[in-house]
């Protein structure tokens, strides 16, 4: 990827524990992509938060 002008980076998610892959530009830093996407990870985090939601018993009436 050096030859590209790339370089990877990889990292792990802690909320999620995923893995995440970023490949930016040599020179500018600049992110050129990352994998998942941003937008994956925001919607992996909210659904990771309303399952954690739900074992505590937010979503059902106690009463029922």
């Amino acid at each position: 990827v050096d030859k590209l002008g790339r370089n990877l980076n990889f990292s792990l998610d802690e909320a999620l524990d995923r893995p995440i892959i970023s490949v930016r530009d040599s020179q500018t830093k600049e992110l050129v992509r990352q994998i998942p996407s941003e937008e994956v990870v925001a919607i992996a985090r909210r659904i990771d938060s309303t399952l954690a939601e739900w074992d505590q018993g937010f979503f059902f009436d106690s009463k029922a």
